[in-house]
């Protein structure tokens, strides 16, 4: 992570195969996220739960890097995906969706609700 982290500071062009040099910080979370998505979906094995959760760990670092809460909010909206379908660490689900929940309310975002949603459903599971 502290790679990633001097390559979007420091400007160097290129990181895991993405062309940086003039890409906005949405992007380069959007290209990260998708990635991870890649991985998530495939549900193979806990490896591609890992997998998405690097990719998101390097979205994380440019949307908190670049100060964009909402970005940062799509990251732990994908973040609570994983935990939620790994079923590892429930509290670390309910927190994701909260986070994220609260940062797209925040920031206007349409899924907001979904996401809400969403949240009281995990939150409600771990009273089960």
């Amino acid at each position: 992570m502290l790679l990633l982290y001097s390559i979007v500071v420091c400007g160097q062009n290129t990181f895991e195969g993405f062309d940086t040099l003039g890409t906005r910080p949405g992007d380069l979370v959007k290209k990260y996220l998708q990635k991870g998505d890649h991985a998530y979906a495939s549900k193979s094995s806990y490896r591609s739960f890992e997998q998405s959760l690097m990719y998101y760990d390097s979205a994380r670092v440019i949307a908190m890097t670049s100060g964009d809460s909402l970005l940062l909010g799509y990251v732990y909206y994908s973040y609570a995906k994983v935990y939620d379908a790994w079923n590892k660490d429930p509290q670390k689900t309910v927190e994701y969706f909260k986070a994220a929940e609260k940062l797209l309310r925040k920031n206007g975002a349409p899924a907001s609700s979904l996401i809400y949603a969403k949240y009281l459903l995990a939150h409600n599971m771990l009273s089960l």
